[in-house]
């Protein structure tokens, strides 16, 4: 029987023989009677070196096939016509060409009457045994009104994180309340039910990880904010092989990033380019996640920070305000303005998903002004500091 979840890949590859696969669709969900976009990403495919690609989804009863042609070996973007789907729920994706024979992805696209859809969560690696309170946001979506809300997370092999409870926030946020008591570790896709909205669900939603199994240790850096170059992150794994089977890596959950130039310098380190395109420089702070995948070590979940405001590297922002200590480890922050300010002004707090948190009036005529910050958990955090509606000045310290 099928069950409701969103596989990274359709079938778990079990030697390393097998070295096609279908590793991710993008985006994972879209709505009837409109026409989507679909990034498909192969590894180790053929899609280009062949003279076409026999494309199809179903569901068993729906088929919507395309003969396509391509340009890469391991990607492409293909429009479809969502209007011949005349049922809702989870679509399989098959690639037939002449080298790679069959490729299948199970569940890969879920299709909804309407264009509701979970947009994010404020944690992404969870480690094992412990409680957690994980912020989720939506749009357009009905948690407030709607009743039967229902919330767990699942892995590619079926594996459930059930929810202890779940706060509601708003029409379209959320806190949900789990401990990480499983047997499983990796990649967890989250999975929200209501009365009005439906099956709904957010992919590679959290990671959890333990120290004494293959995966992904540490990013470095661990936030972006250079838009003038291609910045290099540098991947840290625990019991990986990298250089026995070349590793695909993908962002999820945003089209706007891409990887480039994969750089292996051994079986636990890499390196990667992040493009960051111009269109995204207006938008806020992210919580960005990602996956590395090869057929030995399956898939490997990572993240970082973004900071997507293209004023940080720009002329008009100034060293107005210093905020100390950082990190923060006892409730409170300092805010050191290096001249005495003449207006009063408006301090934002952001967390790692670009919600804010916090916002504080200070006062004209103080150079030094104090701040709690108690109420927010560890973590990676980001301000601006407006005059008049105007930023003036921002960063990021970090709570421990």
């Amino acid at each position: 029987m099928k069950t409701f979840l969103l596989n990274f890949v359709l079938i778990l590859i079990s030697s390393v023989a097998i070295s096609q696969a279908i590793v991710n669709l993008s985006p994972p969900t879209t709505y009837k009677n409109n026409t989507t976009t679909f990034s498909i990403t192969g590894h180790n495919t053929h899609f280009k070196a062949v003279d076409s690609n026999f494309v199809t989804f179903t569901n068993g009863t729906d088929v919507v096939s395309k003969w396509i042609k391509q340009l890469s070996d391991e990607s492409f973007l293909y429009c479809f016509d969502m209007g011949p789907f005349q049922n809702t729920g989870f679509y399989d994706l098959r690639i037939i060409n002449s080298i790679d024979d069959t490729l299948k992805y199970e569940d890969a696209v879920f299709i909804s009457n309407s264009h509701m859809y979970l947009t994010g969560t404020s944690q992404y690696t969870l480690n094992i045994n412990e409680n957690y309170n994980i912020n989720v946001t939506a749009d357009l979506t009905h948690f407030d009104t709607a009743s039967n809300l229902l919330a767990y997370f699942v892995n590619n092999t079926n594996d459930t994180i059930s929810v202890d409870s779940i706060g509601i926030i708003g029409h379209s946020n959320i806190n949900l309340f789990l401990n990480t008591n499983i047997n499983d570790f990796g990649i967890y896709n989250l999975f929200i039910y209501n009365s009005i909205d439906g099956l709904l669900y957010y992919q590679n939603a959290i990671n959890i990880i333990n120290n004494n199994y293959t995966q992904i240790d540490k990013v470095s850096p661990d936030t972006l904010i250079n838009y003038g170059t291609l910045p290099i992150i540098t991947l840290y794994g625990h019991n990986t092989h990298f250089t026995q089977d070349s590793p695909t890596i993908l962002l999820t959950g945003i089209n706007n990033f891409s990887i480039h130039d994969i750089n292996i310098i051994n079986d636990s380190v890499l390196t990667i380019k992040v493009a960051i395109p111009i269109a995204c420089k207006d938008m806020d702070y992210m919580l960005l996640r990602g996956f590395v995948y090869n057929n030995v070590d399956g898939f490997l979940g990572f993240s970082f920070n973004a900071v997507l405001i293209g004023s940080l590297n720009k002329s008009n922002i100034n060293n107005i305000i210093e905020l100390f200590p950082n990190p923060v480890d006892d409730g409170r922050i300092n805010i050191n303005f290096h001249d005495i300010p003449s207006k009063q002004s408006t301090l934002s707090i952001y967390n790692s998903l670009g919600q804010m948190v916090l916002s504080t009036k200070l006062q004209k005529g103080i150079s030094n002004q104090i701040i709690s910050v108690s109420e927010l958990k560890s973590g990676v955090y980001f301000y601006s500091l407006t005059i008049d509606n105007t930023k003036l000045d921002e960063g990021k310290f970090i709570i421990k």
